[in-house]
């Protein structure tokens, strides 16, 4: 179990994200997330997927000779040591590819929760703080020779991006961007074939779970604040909502059916979003969907165990997938 994330990391976030063009902070932030994530990765086995391969060559003395291939070698060249033909058994390890899907929506900071439900939270305490010191620890202690990318989404879609400088910069600095079209980002990843990759692919969101149009609809309540012609009355609103949310499944069974495993990790800190209906589900009912589909769900209850749940998840889907093993796995108490 790695210790709860400190106050000061929290704060570090903040002032980056005020002024992200101090390098000074922006870099130890930097550090101090790439620490939390190699803590994390290294407390566990991670096993990259192999797969085995017979390979046909001129016989070399090691393997065995594959005498049909050489039969008809002879046949074709004549009796000779240069064509006798062996066969081997080859493991290499397949590739693997991982996405991260943040989200930046409104719904996810602290000024947007003070001012829609007249809350007094600081931004030191919101799911988008938590959520990026999780996600930058992630990016930083994934092994760098495996393909991770990065993309955020709001209103619209970002990216991917990969793992450098200028998305740690881009990340960190998002204070609200609009609605929940998460969406757009599943789209856009199919759209890209990253779906269609070889190897393992591994797909993490991490988000509140509100799944909304953000659409404004005058005197009419919302959860965003996207400048959007919108519905005239709320039942056009809840259609579209409706329709987002519809997509949105559409494009979960469509990812899973082409192989990608994939951690959901809901930020289910206040109940009154957690509970907010908009369209047809509400962001816990839209997780009991998820988990019909099949997709690992790995909801965060307690900001300061956000890292801790999210490497938990990770542990507990890659065991299901076969490519993790450990003995000292990561719980979360």
């Amino acid at each position: 179990m790695v210790e709860d994330i400190s106050l000061d990391l929290e704060m570090l976030c903040i002032r980056c994200m005020n002024n992200p063009n101090d390098p000074v902070s922006l870099q130890r932030f930097q550090n101090e997330c790439r620490n939390i994530g190699v803590r994390m990765i290294s407390s566990s086995s991670y096993l990259v997927p192999r797969e085995t391969r017979v390979v046909y060559d001129t016989f070399n003395g090691s393997g065995t000779i594959a005498y049909d291939r050489t039969i008809m070698e002879f046949a074709s060249h004549g009796r000779s040591m240069d064509y006798v033909i062996g066969r081997s058994k080859i493991t290499i390890a397949q590739k693997f590819s991982v996405m991260v899907i943040l989200d930046t929506s409104n719904s996810m900071t602290g000024w947007w929760r003070n001012k829609r439900f007249n809350r007094d939270l600081g931004e030191e305490t919101s799911p988008q703080t938590a959520a990026k010191i999780a996600t930058l620890a992630f990016l930083q202690g994934m092994d760098r020779k495996i393909d991770v990318e990065v993309m955020l989404f709001a209103h619209k879609a970002v990216g991917p991006f990969e793992r450098r400088e200028r998305i740690y910069r881009e990340i960190v600095a998002c204070n609200g961007m609009g609605g929940s079209r998460i969406d757009l980002a599943l789209e856009k990843l199919i759209k890209r074939r990253w779906t269609k990759r070889e190897g393992i692919k591994l797909l993490v969101v991490i988000t509140d779970g509100v799944v909304e149009s953000g659409l404004k609809a005058p005197g009419v309540p919302y959860l965003s604040e996207t400048e959007i012609p919108g519905g005239a009355n709320r039942d056009q609103q809840t259609r579209a909502d409706s329709l987002v949310q519809e997509r949105t499944l559409n494009h979960f069974r469509q990812i899973v059916m082409d192989g990608v495993s994939i951690l959901y990790v809901p930020i289910f800190v206040d109940e009154n979003m957690a509970s907010w209906k908009s369209g047809t589900y509400s962001a816990r009912e839209l997780v009991k969907e998820l988990e019909t589909i099949g997709i690992e769900i790995a909801p965060v209850h307690d900001l300061n165990k956000m890292v801790n749940v999210l490497f938990s998840g990770l542990n507990s889907l890659a065991r299901r997938r076969g490519y993790k093993t450990s003995r000292k796995a990561i719980e979360v108490k």
